[in-house]
């Protein structure tokens, strides 16, 4: 949907979740990272709150974001391994890598209760959660210099359930379904819906230098794709110029990414500018 189209807009409630992350020396220990005090985490809290994100939904939206403990308490842990029940210990790298959540209830009885916690909630009716995670390199700060270190952080809305994309098919024999196209928004095969998955994480991450509150660059992905933008040189720059970007798909990034003022800071920054949607 384009220009014109009435797309309703949330501010979401934040729920600070703060995590620090410091890279390990040379020697591959800790030893060196300096803890955030409590100076520069209150800057990190400030700055969170200030530059959440403004979210644009469609409305006819079915999906929307919700919390990921209230997402935690409706599944329960499997793994391909024929194994399920409580997971005690969280895994963690290649360990994970066959074990997945999975819903108490049949998905499609929950698909089919529009009041299940997968339709998520609705944040004209509900609070819903920005979480945001702080990391801090500080390896090579003196303790005197802490509270000026700087910072990023990274926001991340989730939703229970992302539905896939419609496509238009027809039958190829042994082949099975193939794409075929729309012919003016109408299909005269059979539509398939492809690349629904339960749990979805959208995120974008800011950069903050070591002393202000503007932040500096901002890095957005989509799939298996990012993007890193430089922030305007100038208090009243209105465009974030395009620095480089790092890609496993073929995704579209705009060059330049205006800032458009619709949220209590007025720095909001839209992602596509005009036609406004903005996860």
């Amino acid at each position: 949907m384009g220009v014109g189209d009435e797309w309703r807009s949330f501010i979401c409630s934040l729920l600070v979740c703060v995590c620090i992350f410091c890279p390990r020396s040379s020697a591959g220990s800790f030893a060196d990272c300096k803890p955030l005090s409590p100076a520069l985490l209150q800057r990190a809290e400030r700055a969170a709150r200030r530059y959440a994100p403004a979210v644009w939904l469609a409305p006819d939206e079915k999906f929307f974001p919700s919390s990921a403990l209230d997402f935690l308490d409706h599944t329960k842990y499997a793994s391909q391994r024929g194994k399920n029940g409580k997971l005690f210990k969280l895994p963690s790298g290649a360990k994970s890598r066959n074990m997945f959540l999975e819903p108490k209830e049949p998905l499609a009885n929950l698909l089919a209760n529009s009041s299940s916690f997968l339709h998520g909630h609705n944040p004209e009716f509900f609070t819903v959660p920005v979480y945001a995670v702080v990391s801090s390199c500080c390896s090579n700060v003196k303790a005197d210099q802490v509270e000026e270190s700087p910072f990023e952080i990274t926001f991340w809305l989730f939703f229970p359930f992302s539905q896939g994309k419609e496509i238009c098919t027809i039958s190829a024999g042994a082949l099975g379904p193939v794409p075929f196209p729309w012919l003016r928004k109408s299909c005269f095969g059979k539509v398939k819906r492809y690349g629904s998955h339960l749990g979805d994480w959208e995120h974008v991450t800011l950069s903050f230098p070591a002393s202000g509150s503007r932040p500096l660059a901002m890095y957005v992905s989509t799939h298996e794709a990012g993007a890193l933008y430089l922030a305007p040189m100038l208090q009243t720059g209105r465009v974030w110029n395009f620095k480089g970007y790092e890609i496993l798909e073929d995704p579209y990034f705009l060059l330049p990414m205006a800032l458009m003022a619709s949220g209590p800071s007025q720095e909001d920054i839209n992602t596509c500018p005009f036609q406004h949607l903005k996860t």
